[in-house]
């Protein structure tokens, strides 16, 4: 298991806040370690107060609402590599729907979930001791504590299935990333761009946007952006957006219109375009078709 990025997040009694985006080629767990949160993932909202730990794989749109009062999270997104293992979506969708109600039911008392939820809050105490001072250290057991983490998830559901079936943000000048050019290196900036834009792709994204958050001329950001990853800043955000509506089809059963909005296309006809372009069939189309094998599948 390769970490692309971690962290935790704190606050105490603040307005809601929205958080949230899609995570193209890049698994997530998400660990509520305290307070009330909803999260949305494709068609589905999961409402939780406690312990709660969601799996979110890659290329699923998410948006995790958190209320006044305060909350504690942890996140880990991750590569899956040789060795490791990451369960299917429908897996995935039955593992997320328990956590409405995990920390409070039976199932909470099986000793393999309160291994799971020690493994999380032992890994939590490590980051607050031990962050930024040795990340390296952390990183190394974080990967090998998620990898347990997700043998006792599958562990845990196989059990009880045994058993019985359970708008765009002001971004304020003091918020953005402030960069110093001469000692920061520019593909830095282009990581900065693209988890900005996996956050908000669903928001209107302009190049002014772009350029502003990371203060750099436009035709600059776009020529460093194309320099490191090969496309220019909204060849990704496209693929990004198609990526998320290719799971909305797929996992939901959100109607495409609905789909547009929320993946942040202007129109359907131009939506329907891009995704013929990309994927040789209409949506309509491939939702009969593919994506109605992919369901089978993951049945």
């Amino acid at each position: 298991m390769k970490l692309r990025n971690f962290g935790m997040e704190q606050a105490l009694y603040q307005e809601q806040r929205k958080l949230g985006g899609i995570h193209p080629y890049h698994h997530e767990i998400l660990y509520i370690s305290s307070g009330k949160v909803r999260l949305t993932w494709l068609d589905q909202e999961i409402h939780t107060d406690g312990r709660a730990l969601f799996l979110l794989p890659s290329n699923v749109p998410h948006e995790l609402l958190t209320f006044s009062g305060g909350f504690l999270y942890f996140y880990f997104e991750f590569e899956v590599q040789e060795n490791d293992t990451f369960p299917d979506l429908s897996v995935v969708q039955c593992w997320n729907r328990l956590q409405g109600s995990i920390a409070h039911q039976a199932l909470n008392q099986a000793p393999s979930v309160e291994v799971l939820f020690q493994t999380m809050d032992s890994l939590k105490r490590i980051m607050e001791t031990e962050l930024p001072a040795h990340r390296e250290l952390v990183e190394q057991i974080a990967s090998h504590d998620l990898h347990k983490v997700l043998l006792l998830v599958g562990h845990v559901l196989h059990s009880s299935q045994s058993q019985s079936p359970l708008p765009l943000p002001d971004v304020e000048k003091d918020k953005r990333p402030s960069y110093n050019y001469t000692h920061s290196s520019l593909k830095e900036v282009v990581e900065t761009l693209m988890r900005f834009m996996e956050c908000y792709y669903k928001n209107t994204i302009t190049l002014h946007t772009l350029s502003e958050y990371v203060h750099l001329n436009a035709n600059y950001l776009i020529r460093i952006f194309k320099e490191y990853k090969g496309i220019t800043p909204f060849q990704y955000l496209q693929e990004i957006r198609l990526q998320a509506a290719y799971s909305y089809l797929s996992g939901s059963h959100l109607p495409i219109k609905e789909i547009v909005t929320a993946t942040g296309f202007q129109s359907i006809h131009y939506f329907s375009r891009a995704f013929k372009q990309k994927y040789g069939v209409s949506p309509s189309e491939w939702r009969k078709t593919v994506g109605h094998e992919d369901q089978h599948k993951n049945a």
